[in-house]
């Protein structure tokens, strides 16, 4: 598995986030997104913790995009904290954009029990 080595090499992107603002548009993001796939890997490898932490790394670094308030709701149902899932849920509804994001955030916070 090449989790641990991407990780590794996450960890260092985002260590040094001011160093993509360079590339901010052009790499997907730039600065946000390395805490996006840095939640990712933590969550493959069984790491709700350090994901939910890089999410709000994320957050904290732009909080006007949907994505990560939705994966760490996910994270937060996961782990049986279903209020603070319904409050990231609310929180992506409100900045998400296309109809299919709003449709399917929707679903999940009528989903969740």
């Amino acid at each position: 598995m090449r989790l641990p080595a991407a990780i590794e090499d996450l960890q260092s992107a985002a260590d040094d986030a001011e160093a993509l603002d360079d590339l901010w548009w052009q790499f997907h993001a730039g600065r946000r997104q390395v805490f996006i796939d840095l939640a990712q890997a933590y969550a493959q490898i069984g790491r709700p913790a350090e994901a939910e932490d890089a999410l709000d790394a994320a957050i904290e670094l732009d909080n006007s995009w949907f994505l990560p308030y939705l994966l760490r709701a996910r994270l937060r149902r996961e782990d049986g904290d279903i209020e603070g899932a319904r409050e990231d849920l609310r929180a992506a509804l409100q900045l998400a954009i296309g109809d299919e994001e709003i449709s399917a955030i929707e679903t999940e916070l009528r989903e969740l029990r």
